[in-house]
């Protein structure tokens, strides 16, 4: 154990990430005012070049290397069995925190017992807008989506719908998850539900995990007050047929699968499923 339990525990997986770690680590330090703090970084790899990425920094790291690539959600687990924060946030990264104090997300969290995960305000590296909040997926949201239907000239209602199109929260909102890329949460409720599915390869872990503590009365809020850019690709969209697109539909089957809903999510009427 540390001399003094921290206040959070940031946890990045690093698959082949170097050229983005020094940014990514070195930009947490003006967030962390007030707080105490450490960074577990997993090498998922295995290259040994992670810490000469990171360089010297102030901030206390651990390092974990492993000898075989494990996926996202089983990374993300071991890093946390490592850690001894109150709160875990799971950073991307290709991430680089701009603005905000993490302190504040962390008060937001005390305050608001109901709030199982915090998502921040993702920008693109030019400075648009990177919505990483959505309602729950359902299977036409999803059809719609492989359609690329967010190029057609107008959107369909129920599209529009799971897009939270037009939203543009300006304060601490309710919505129905938020990307993986930055996401805070306690450990007390992050351990409750067992942590991430390590079943999910990668892809839906944070949907899904976002659904298990909504089953609890739990809610997933969008936090602009924190703001990161967040190098984003969609790795699964831009090569069908590949390694990723079979993980993105594994993962996708998997999750509909597991929760039996392909319509309408019980978190949005209300009723418990079976």
């Amino acid at each position: 154990m540390l001399p003094h339990e921290p206040d959070l525990s940031i946890v990045i997986v690093s698959h082949g990430h170097e050229h983005f770690l020094h940014d990514c680590v070195h930009s947490l330090v003006p967030s962390l005012r007030g707080l105490q703090a450490e960074v577990i970084l997993v090498d998922n790899l295995g290259t040994g070049r992670v810490p000469d990425a990171v360089g010297q920094t102030e901030m206390q790291v651990t390092f974990l290397t492993n000898h075989t690539p494990q996926g996202f959600a089983r990374n993300v687990n071991q890093a946390a069995r490592r850690s001894h924060g109150r709160y875990l946030l799971l950073l991307n990264p290709d991430t680089r925190l701009l603005s905000g104090c993490l302190a504040d997300a962390l008060s937001f969290m005390e305050r608001n017992r109901t709030a199982g995960v915090v998502g921040c305000k993702l920008v693109n590296p030019d400075g648009s807008l990177q919505v990483n909040y959505r309602r729950f997926p359902t299977l036409p949201a999803i059809i719609a989506r492989g359609l690329y239907t967010e190029k057609w000239l107008r959107l369909p209602q129920f599209y529009r719908q799971y897009l939270m199109a037009g939203e543009r929260f300006e304060s601490q909102t309710p919505v129905d998850w938020v990307l993986g890329a930055c996401m805070l949460l306690s450990r007390t409720h992050f351990e409750e539900v067992g942590g991430m599915d390590e079943r999910f390869f990668l892809y839906y872990e944070d949907v899904d995990l976002c659904y298990r503590l909504r089953q609890r009365g739990l809610k997933t809020y969008y936090f602009p007050g924190i703001e990161v850019v967040h190098h984003h690709r969609r790795t699964s969209a831009a090569n069908p047929l590949s390694s990723h697109w079979r993980w993105h539909v594994q993962s996708l089957y998997r999750y509909f699968w597991k929760h039996q809903y392909l319509f309408r999510p019980w978190t949005e009427y209300g009723t418990h499923a079976s």
